[in-house]
């Protein structure tokens, strides 16, 4: 079975006022439907209580699955663990404040693409999502954006920019997730599932009778940063890696983890590796510039990460290597044997030349004591997988 969770689904939060909606939600075209597995008191974490709605909606030929607010790791392990029970199709993880939470979405990502999951997850999250996360992790799954008109109209009326902000954070399928207040007669085009469900009482109002095409990165695939903030926050890439070279006597190297300076100006000491140098880079550029962006080490800037999760969030979008721009990051090792190594990232654009070292581009490396340094993208001392742009910057 095939679930496509982009098509119109339902969220639903409590069993009492479901259970005889199905023959309805049938009419409707519902494709699928997720169980609340939360706190809340018609449920608390009680996955029994669905096992009517469970079968009304096996019944029906509708798949079924858990979904759970995940303020956790352990979280997202709970509700996976349902869905292998249920034998679901899919898994309903909502993933929002992350940052409070402190959740790593790099780890919550290696999880469910692994042996223990590796089926199709539904994401909902905020409808604004949370800036400099780390989402490009995730890209694999469906994100819904919560829209909530009863609670805040803003994002309704600037859904089509909230969308534009959830590609550029790194996500790559986008839909919007409604409450039931508001009937796709009323915003057509736009509704992709509803919530809540146990509230709906004119379900004809949401049978698709207009095309409902699925949100699209803008630009034909580029993310929503304008070209004035992508020169903006290039320029001030190329400030603190300049400043960071000149001021090396107070860079001390150093792979610990958690790593530390971030949002520390690059004349002052920092104690770091060549990988947290680059997410640095990334993170005072973004706060000089005034728009944050995703931590290039998929690690939302938490103080993880290294060359491997940086390679798993950037390789599915390689840099030309005859037209390197600032921000462009060299990772080397050799993949699957040796791990990464080391990585660096482009202060001035320009070209690099396959196995010579020579090159127009300059990149800004700190992989010993002695750098931050100035370095070619490409030389012999160390093999190149090869080189990256950040999906922001594209």
């Amino acid at each position: 079975m095939t679930v496509d969770l982009t098509k119109l689904g339902v969220y639903c939060r409590c069993p009492g006022g479901q259970v005889e909606t199905i023959p309805q939600q049938l009419a409707t075209g519902v494709t699928w439907a997720a169980l609340n597995l939360g706190s809340d008191p018609c449920v608390d974490r009680d996955p029994s209580v669905w096992a009517h709605q469970r079968s009304l909606y096996a019944s029906g030929g509708i798949p079924v699955a858990p979904w759970l607010h995940c303020r956790s790791f352990a979280d997202v392990q709970y509700v996976v663990a349902i869905a292998k029970s249920w034998e679901s199709e899919f898994v309903g993880v909502n993933l929002e404040d992350v940052n409070t939470d402190g959740i790593s979405l790099a780890q919550v990502a290696a999880y469910l693409k692994g042996s223990d999951w590796g089926k199709p997850v539904h994401m909902a999250t905020l409808p604004w999502v949370q800036n400099s996360a780390g989402w490009g992790a995730m890209a694999f799954a469906t994100a819904a954006l919560e829209m909530f008109p009863e609670e805040d109209p803003r994002y309704l009326a600037d859904w089509q920019g909230c969308v534009n902000h959830a590609f550029a954070e790194g996500l790559k399928t986008v839909t919007l997730l409604y409450s039931t207040q508001s009937p796709r007669s009323v915003y057509p085009n736009v509704a992709h599932m509803l919530y809540t469900a146990d509230n709906v009482t004119d379900w004809p109002s949401w049978k698709d009778s207009l095309p409902q095409p699925l949100p699209k990165p803008p630009n034909g695939g580029n993310m929503s940063l304008s070209p004035a903030l992508k020169k903006q926050i290039r320029f001030e890439m190329t400030r603190f890696c300049l400043v960071a070279e000149k001021a090396e006597l107070r860079w001390h190297y150093t792979e610990a983890r958690p790593y530390t300076g971030l949002g520390v100006a690059p004349a002052y000491t920092h104690h770091n590796d060549c990988s947290s140098y680059c997410a640095l880079v990334f993170f005072w550029a973004g706060h000089m510039a005034g728009h944050g962006i995703a931590d290039p080490l998929a690690g939302h800037y938490g103080g993880s990460g290294n060359t491997e999760t940086a390679l798993d969030f950037l390789e599915a979008h390689p840099a030309p290597r005859a037209a390197l721009r600032v921000g462009d990051m060299c990772i080397f090792g050799i993949r699957g044997q040796l791990g990464t190594q080391h990585m660096q990232i482009c202060r001035r654009p320009g070209a690099a030349t396959q196995n010579t070292g020579t090159g127009s581009a300059i990149f800004s490396s700190f992989g010993s004591e002695s750098g931050p340094q100035p370095e070619p993208a490409i030389y012999a001392a160390r093999p190149l997988i090869g080189i990256y742009r950040h999906p922001a910057l594209l």
